[in-house]
């Protein structure tokens, strides 16, 4: 059982909307491409993309480097040097990476004919996520690996896996209030349940029909400079139960994820 002091902590809340993102280019919508995450699970660790201009002969050569999340494009120039590189080049560029292509979908705006342009780091966006109060509560969650003990003729012979098991979650919220004003933020309760201003929120889950489930992460960020933030995601949380204290302003969450362990990464 892990359990984890939130006060200084951040808990977010996020839906499974894909995140999107169609690159900017000065020649319009011929250069251009829709990028689409495939993964529902990013949140804070969002895929960006960074499009290069090299600023020198670079034998129109289209350099494609994943680092994580991070896709980075060097384009390819002239000796002029100008850029290259189409938006149908760019494209056959990213669909030939195996690593870009893991983290997403690529279709051309328009034609793809024009020259695209150099691109700052830009984030795939469009996720739905809110984040929680947590005052003096904690979260905690339990991860457990069964195993089945074999007998022979009653005694202790060997091990094996026993069947999985979902993780436990549990965690604490502040209790401002339970619904939203029309067109404001989600609650913590609407973004849990599906209503109200986050009917809108997509289920986290892989099979649609599956019944609803959103995404948990907490931000673990020291206050030592030197050391990188840690990130932990639930994937796929299913809230199964909510207790209401009224006088002290507070509901503790209980529910379980579709994995058997959390998620973790560390970033600077």
């Amino acid at each position: 059982m892990a359990k984890i002091d939130l006060k200084n902590a951040t808990i977010k809340l996020w839906d499974g909307t894909l995140g999107t993102l169609t690159t900017t280019a000065a020649a319009g919508v011929d250069a251009q491409l829709v990028l689409t995450a495939k993964s529902k699970h990013h949140c804070s660790n969002k895929v960006s993309i960074t499009l290069i201009d090299p600023g020198a002969d670079n034998s129109e050569v289209i350099g494609v480097v994943v680092t994580g999340n991070a896709i980075v494009v060097t384009l390819g120039v002239d000796s002029g040097p100008a850029i290259t590189t189409t938006g149908t080049l760019l494209a056959a560029a990213l669909t030939n990476s195996a690593a870009a292509l893991a983290l997403l979908t690529i279709a051309q705006a328009g034609t793809g004919a024009d020259l695209v342009s150099a691109q700052a780091i830009t984030e795939l966006d469009g996720q739905l996520s809110i984040e929680i109060k947590i005052g003096e509560g904690t979260l905690s969650y339990s991860e457990k690996t069964p195993r089945e003990f074999v007998k022979d003729r009653g005694n202790l012979d060997t091990v094996r896996n026993a069947d999985e098991e979902p993780m436990d979650v549990s965690f604490d919220f502040v209790w401002d209030f339970i619904t939203s004003e029309s067109g404001g933020t989600a609650t913590v309760e609407e973004a849990l349940r599906n209503n109200g201003e986050a009917a809108a929120w997509v289920t986290t889950a892989s099979d649609v029909c599956q019944p609803y489930c959103i995404g948990l992460e907490i931000v673990n960020a020291p206050a030592c400079a030197s050391v990188n933030d840690e990130y932990t995601m639930f994937e796929e949380f299913y809230q199964e139960q909510l207790y209401h204290d009224a006088k002290e302003g507070s509901v503790n969450c209980a529910g379980r994820c579709n994995r058997t362990v959390a998620s973790h990464y560390r970033v600077a």
